[in-house]
């Protein structure tokens, strides 16, 4: 059994959407701990580092011309959903980073 094939990808994501890569290879993110691999990250190209930037350009000029109580309200909802969501995130982050939960929970 091949154990990469059996490991989640995960694909780029650029201006919301999951893109294809311009290098079609991935990278091993490794538990540092347990020395297991955790998941696959795929490895964007130069191209899609270009695509990247000029799409988080584009959404800056987006942002910038909301106001700023609705940028405000925006930045409360993510906020909130980040707390709804601590345990998943803490656990993910204990597993990259290969220390005790208690560590990123600070």
């Amino acid at each position: 059994m091949d154990m990469k094939t059996d490991l989640m990808c995960h694909d780029l994501l650029i201006d919301g959407k999951r893109s294809p890569l311009g290098t079609g290879e991935y990278s091993t993110d490794i538990n540092p701990a347990t020395e297991e691999p955790i998941l696959l990250v795929a490895q964007g190209s130069a191209g899609d580092v270009d695509t990247a930037v000029k799409a988080a350009r584009d959404a800056l000029k987006v942002w910038n011309s909301i106001r700023a109580a609705e940028r405000g309200r925006i930045l409360m909802r993510l906020a909130a959903l980040m707390r709804e969501n601590l345990e998943e995130i803490a656990a993910l982050e204990s597993l990259d980073a290969g220390k005790p939960i208690a560590a990123v929970m600070c």
